[in-house]
């Protein structure tokens, strides 16, 4: 993570907790559950700051957290990253969350999307709501910040995972007349994440010891095993000019019923790979693009 950022990040990280190894497992798939939580814990010198975030992992299995807190940093982060139940921490300084920060950020992220073109994703407190309803009372959001910040998420493909709890994610701890509730810490991801990890999820956590909530998402990927299918006609071929050839070379020669049917499903299986390729993959990379723009 560049060092020109907003915030103090605490990526602490625990090594993730398999289910047993591929040749033990009944099924064809091998499923990999790993926890994250984002927060912005706004007082890590406080008593109970330590005993707080051993009940989140105890509680929730994690296998990374990212601790968000601007008035801390240096020796003083690492001290306190030393008490905690992780095997190891990374620590960046605090700038501040002011509008040329954010900008500064938008364009890191940026360059990282232009690094690469694997799954990945964004999360933390952006400390902008993208829309109004991203908002309870207060002033409106404001129209140059959130273009910006979608046109950054725009840019790396990225679209928000939704969320399952409490609406907002932020309040300013006031009383009803002047209360403000804002949802500004988000996971986003972009397509090939969401088709390695189908079934991601995120969660509001109850808002505690903090004016934020900490934010859970939980993956569960699917990683096929390269076993030896059944061989499985498709109707789609048959609109192939090509097909007809593939069955033909298939009974020719004088063979048997028995090898020809082999050699059929052989022939039609590889000709399949190279005219198609996956297609079931194809579609889904399709519904998840409509998806995003939706």
């Amino acid at each position: 993570m560049p060092k020109l950022v907003k915030w103090t990040r605490w990526f602490l990280r625990k090594e993730m907790k398999l289910n047993p190894p591929f040749d033990e497992c009944p099924t064809t798939v091998h499923h990999l559950i790993m926890k994250i939580i984002i927060w912005n814990s706004r007082g890590a010198l406080k008593p109970n700051f330590r005993s707080y975030i051993h009940d989140l992992v105890q509680n929730h299995d994690l296998a990374i957290m990212v601790i968000i807190e601007t008035k801390l940093g240096g020796t003083k982060a690492k001290a306190i990253t030393d008490r905690l139940p992780f095997d190891g921490a990374i620590h960046t300084e605090t700038i501040g969350p002011r509008c040329e920060e954010r900008r500064i950020l938008w364009e890191n992220l940026i360059k990282v999307a232009d690094l690469h073109n694997m799954p990945w994703i964004m999360a933390g407190d952006f400390n902008e709501p993208l829309i109004e309803k991203d908002k309870y009372r207060g002033k409106g959001v404001h129209m140059n910040r959130s273009l910006a910040f979608k046109d950054c998420l725009d840019y790396c493909n990225m679209f928000d995972m939704g969320f399952s709890g409490p609406k907002y994610t932020w309040k300013n701890k006031r009383e009803l007349n002047n209360l403000i509730l804002q949802r500004i810490d988000r996971f986003f991801m972009n397509p090939d994440w969401c088709l390695l990890y189908p079934d991601a999820r995120v969660i509001h956590l109850p808002r505690c010891h903090s004016d934020h909530s900490p934010v859970l998402m939980e993956t569960l990927p699917i990683r096929n095993i390269n076993l030896t299918r059944p061989f499985k006609f498709q109707e789609f071929w048959l609109f192939d000019t090509s097909f007809p050839s593939v069955v033909s070379r298939a009974w020719s020669g004088g063979r048997d019923l028995a090898e020809c049917i082999n050699t059929f499903s052989r022939d039609a299986s590889m000709w399949n790979k190279t005219y198609f390729g996956n297609v079931h993959y194809k579609k889904r990379r399709v519904i998840t693009r409509i998806y995003g723009v939706q």
